[in-house]
């Protein structure tokens, strides 16, 4: 165990953090110019999510997918999404990079697992509130890093009807079916009459 080999669980769990820190990022931190001196807790604030590069290819897991279809009944649109992850979704339209979530119109129920590039997520989040706010989107759900100091949640947070942040970080799916955790929790948020 830990305390057989004289390591705290928050020694364990800072060293897991600094572990999930992709090469190429730990290199960016330790390239980049600073006034302050190289830190495990500079890195980690480095790689949270409001410093996330975007890493687009992650997939809901089914069980969440499950839950969401109990909430909302049916799924009519996951805006975010490609031809793979929507075996899962089974929303009765999708759209990928080829049709450009934000240029359609969004209608219905809406799944939305947003890019997490920077200058997209914001975009989804707020196309996300403008639909659900001209009732155009009559319920959705959404899943985001739980970056509540971001203005991009706020503006969810905001307008959502109900919060929900899971026990544990999702385990999101990779093409490939590997599994991989992100650095941060993440949050469910709710936009509708079901609470």
């Amino acid at each position: 165990t830990l305390e057989d080999i004289g390591i705290t669980r928050m020694q364990s769990s800072r060293w897991q953090a600094v572990a999930s820190v992709s090469e190429e990022r730990f290199e960016a931190y330790v390239k980049a110019p600073k006034d302050e001196e190289l830190t495990t807790a500079g890195l980690l604030r480095q790689a949270h999510v409001a410093h996330n590069s975007g890493e687009n290819e992650w997939y809901t897991p089914a069980e969440y997918i499950e839950a969401a279809r109990r909430v909302l009944g049916e799924i009519d649109l996951d805006p975010a999404s490609c031809a793979y992850a929507n075996e899962t979704v089974q929303a009765t339209e999708f759209c990928d990079i080829e049709t450009d979530g934000l240029s359609v119109a969004w209608h219905g129920k809406v799944w939305l697992n947003p890019p997490y590039s920077q200058d997209l997520l914001g975009r989804f989040c707020t196309k996300l509130v403008e639909s659900f706010g001209s009732s155009r989107v009559t319920a959705a759900i959404v899943l985001v890093n739980n970056g509540t100091e971001t203005a991009w949640f706020q503006q969810l947070a905001w307008a959502a009807s109900a919060v929900c942040f899971p026990e544990g970080r999702v385990r999101f799916l990779r093409p490939s079916g590997e599994k991989g955790t992100p650095l941060q929790g993440q949050a469910f948020l709710y936009f509708g009459d079901n609470v």
